[in-house]
Order: C-alpha cells, then sequence, then structure tokens
C-alpha cells in the first residue's frame, strides 16, 4: 500500500515580476510531487491551475501551466496558485501584480487643443499632471507620475526649462503623486517655437504635450508682414 501525504511544490513564482511594469506581466510556474525529504515521486500531479481574485481559473494544466495578464487587470491584483495530486494534497501560493500600461494624464486650461497639441492665448502655461487609476478603464491602481519636466523648443533643439515650478520628480512610488506645471512666457520667450511638457510614470509610462504661445504666433506673423513688405 503507498501513502502519500506531501504536497506538491510550486516553482517558477521567483520569474514572474512583481514591481510595477507598463508590460504585461506573465505567470508561468509548473509543479512537482516528490515525497517528503526524498526524490521518490509520490502520487503524481492532478492539475495546476491560476485563478484571479475573483477565483476564476486563467490557466489550467496537468504540471504547469501559464497566464499573461490582460488590460482588465491593470493595476494591483493578487492570484492563486494551486497544485493538486492525485490523493487530493494541495499546495497554495500567492502572488501581487502591479501592472499599469496607461500614460500619465496632462490637463490644462487652454483655449484650444487637437490630440497632444495645444495653443495658449494668455501666455501662461498651467498643467496639471496626474496618474490616477481613474483615467484607465480596467485598472484599480497605478504606479503613479515619477517625473514631470518643461522643455523649449528654439533654433532646431530642445532644452530643459529648470524651475521649480516646471519640474518635480518624486522619490516614492504613489499613485496619489500629481504636480502642476506652470510657466509665465515671458517677452524675452517669443521666439521660442513651442514648448513640451513631458510627465513620466513609475512603469515607464510617458505623456507629452506641445504647447504653442501666443506670443510666438504674433512674433511669427509680424516677421511674416515685415518680410513681405520688403518684396
Amino acid at each position: 500500500m503507498k501513502i502519500d501525504k506531501s504536497a506538491p511544490v510550486i516553482h517558477g513564482l521567483d520569474k514572474t515580476v512583481t514591481t510595477w511594469t507598463n508590460k504585461a506581466p506573465v505567470i508561468s510556474v509548473n509543479a512537482t510531487d516528490y515525497l517528503k525529504d526524498t526524490t521518490y515521486v509520490g502520487s503524481d500531479l492532478k492539475q495546476v491551475v491560476i485563478k484571479d481574485y475573483n477565483g476564476k481559473v486563467m490557466a489550467l494544466g496537468i504540471d504547469s501551466c501559464k497566464f499573461t495578464l490582460t488590460d482588465k487587470y491593470e493595476g494591483t491584483r493578487d492570484f492563486t496558485i494551486e497544485a493538486t495530486d492525485n490523493v487530493g494534497n494541495v499546495k497554495t501560493e500567492k502572488i501581487t501584480t502591479r501592472y499599469d500600461n496607461t500614460k500619465p494624464v496632462i490637463l490644462g486650461d487652454e483655449s484650444s487643443a487637437v490630440d497632444n497639441s495645444v495653443y495658449v492665448s494668455n501666455n501662461n502655461i498651467n498643467q496639471a499632471c496626474n496618474d490616477y487609476y481613474t483615467n484607465s478603464r480596467y485598472a484599480n491602481d497605478s504606479s503613479g507620475i515619477k517625473e514631470v519636466k518643461l522643455y523649449a523648443y528654439k533654433d532646431g533643439k530642445l532644452e530643459e526649462v529648470k524651475s521649480n515650478a516646471t519640474r518635480i520628480t518624486f522619490a516614492f512610488q504613489n499613485k496619489d503623486n500629481n504636480f502642476t506645471c506652470r510657466h509665465k512666457i515671458k517677452e524675452n520667450e517669443k521666439d521660442i517655437e513651442y514648448f513640451l511638457l513631458v510627465v513620466k510614470d513609475f512603469s515607464g509610462n510617458e505623456s507629452t504635450k506641445k504647447i504653442t504661445s501666443q506670443r510666438y504666433l504674433l512674433t511669427t506673423i509680424r516677421t511674416s508682414i515685415d518680410e513681405s513688405s520688403f518684396n
């Protein structure tokens, strides 16, 4: 008579990315069923399953299975892995993933907006930046903003506008991290073609916004008129 009181052992969870990422995490596991402290196989594996936080089976196999997260599982999610042998011994492991593939949001008070390019008529840059999970259809959490920087484009190159009102770097991840980028476009900045606001979150997602000022447009119009008067 053979007796198997040893539960299976689950392998592979240590290879799952559990830090914040914008690439869909993959849970890939396998299991073995050796009698305790021996190299002898017990009753052997019946099944290995991966279940989501609602207990729904996402993957199933005899001795291994794999599940790649979809957008539905964006945010902080708990998964359960169960390995069962042929006499009913069960081993259970849990893992938490942190998945954020939603770009940060940039909200301004500009008079016009077309995609990620805007025009500010009052020469004031005032852009609220956040990475709140509510901006995603599925997420229950987000990695939060990591960095905000404002650049000025002139003479074919970008140069950062450095001030406490235009840049910030957060040391710690928090979904509630937020920052409002503010900059008064001065008279001596009238030749700047546009400003570029860049916002990154802790998962590596990035949003950009091109901002054109009234000063530059008026300068361009005046220059064009002056040049045409000589032709």
